[in-house]
């Protein structure tokens, strides 16, 4: 038996993990999900201002999907 770590978060599947895991899966929702979700948190204007377009860069930067295992 060995052991198995995870890791959760945007950042998580950045290629510098990729020789490390055996597996990455990518959790997309709507647009609208994300949205319904952001404005139930105390810091919402900062995910929309500056969290949600950095991490939409930096997926389309780096072609996270294009490596991913699973996509949900």
């Amino acid at each position: 038996l060995t052991n198995k770590i995870i890791l959760c978060g945007t950042y998580s599947s950045s290629p510098y993990f990729k020789e490390f895991i055996d597996a990455i899966a990518f959790m997309n929702v709507s647009k609208e999900t994300q949205t319904q979700r952001i404005k139930q948190r105390s810091l919402k204007e900062r995910f929309f201002i500056e969290w949600i377009p950095l991490e939409e860069e930096y997926f389309k930067n780096n072609n996270v999907i294009d490596y991913c295992d699973i996509i949900i």
